[in-house]
This record gives C-alpha cells, sequence and structure tokens, in this order.
C-alpha cells in the first residue's frame, strides 16, 4: 500500500468522513443523535480503508463503498503510522468478508440512558460483546484496534459521531480536507 499523507486529492486508510445522514436512517437517526444529547452537526461517520473505499455502519448493516468528491463530506486526516494504515487497510475487509455487521439501535438506548445517569448493567454488556455497531462505533473500533485510542477512558460503545468530530476539530495534528479541493468548513460541532 503506497500513499502520500500530503496528496488531499484522495482519501487514504485511516481517514475518518463526517456527513449528514442520507438513506434509510435520514428520518430515525437524528431522533437517536438527539436522545443521546449529541449536538453535533454531523449524523455520520465512515472510516476510509485506501484505494477509494471506505466502510460505514448504517441502517440495517455495515457496507463498503467508494468515496467520491461530496460538498457534504469533511474528512480528518489522522496522524497514524505505516502499520496502522496497513492495518486499517486489510482489516475491516477480513472482518467485513467473514461476518455482516449489523447497525444497533441498542447503542442509542445506551449512551441516552448514560447521559441521563442510568448505566444499566445488562445494556453495556450486551453493546459491549454485540458485533452491531452504530457508524461512529464502528470508526472508533478499527482506530482503537490499529493502537489509536481516539477517546481516552471513554468505552467504545459510547462514542457518538460528533465525540469523534468535536475530538479531531480540537487535534491540531488532524488535518481536515476535502476531497473537491475546496476550502474546508468547520461546521460548529458542539
Amino acid at each position: 500500500m503506497t500513499h502520500n499523507p500530503e496528496d488531499f486529492t484522495r482519501t487514504i486508510a485511516g481517514d475518518v468522513g463526517f456527513t449528514l445522514t442520507h438513506g434509510a436512517g435520514r428520518y430515525t437517526i437524528p431522533w437517536g443523535q438527539a436522545f443521546i444529547g449529541d449536538g453535533s452537526v454531523w449524523e455520520h461517520t465512515f472510516l476510509c480503508l485506501g484505494n477509494g473505499a471506505a466502510i460505514e455502519a448504517r441502517p440495517p448493516r455495515a457496507r463498503i463503498f467508494q468515496t467520491q468528491p461530496d460538498d457534504d463530506v469533511l474528512y480528518y486526516r489522522l496522524p497514524l503510522t505505516t502499520e496502522q494504515r496497513v492495518f486499517l487497510n486489510t482489516q475491516p475487509w477480513l472482518d467485513f468478508n467473514d461476518h455482516e455487521i449489523r447497525y444497533s439501535w441498542l447503542a442509542y438506548l445506551n449512551m441516552g440512558l448514560l447521559r441521563m445517569g442510568v448505566r444499566p448493567e445488562f445494556i453495556k454488556r450486551n453493546v459491549e460483546s454485540s458485533p452491531r455497531k452504530i457508524c461512529s462505533q464502528l470508526v472508533d473500533k478499527y482506530l482503537t484496534d490499529s493502537g489509536m485510542d481516539v477517546l481516552e477512558g471513554v468505552f467504545p460503545g459510547e462514542v457518538s459521531p460528533g465525540d469523534l468530530a468535536f475530538r479531531f476539530a480540537n487535534d491540531p495534528s488532524v488535518v481536515p480536507f476535502r476531497l473537491d479541493g475546496a476550502p474546508t468548513w468547520h461546521r460548529p460541532v458542539r
């Protein structure tokens, strides 16, 4: 896998994209975001795998797709090692081909209850052990598995798109970019 971390005209393994929700979830996911207290304008996130491919979790299951220049997507280039990028280029493909990754509505219930100060252990255990994920959990899982602890001390089952966007937008080592070469714009994330 070859890449130039300074080439912002294409995505590379480990880049993270943020956008609004489209498709079947465009009506339901904003309700989930509101329930968990995520005030970010970013409702959806996905992980780039290299060569234009990306993986995302959206109802009803995860999918791998090709990224395209799109006015609604803001990407972040993370400071990852070559080894981490190789991992992020291969492991999601292996997982995707090995088993179906379903969407998890229970994750929203878990995060919403947690933000209200309620933490049912049986729900936390279910979210921990379940292969079902929401988009931000999937991104955080692979970044954590690659060796990057994105949100230290935060259980991966409790990570929202806004949590990731806020972290990346406030990290000077993370570079925002757009595939169409237009200037990056930072919508307020909190």
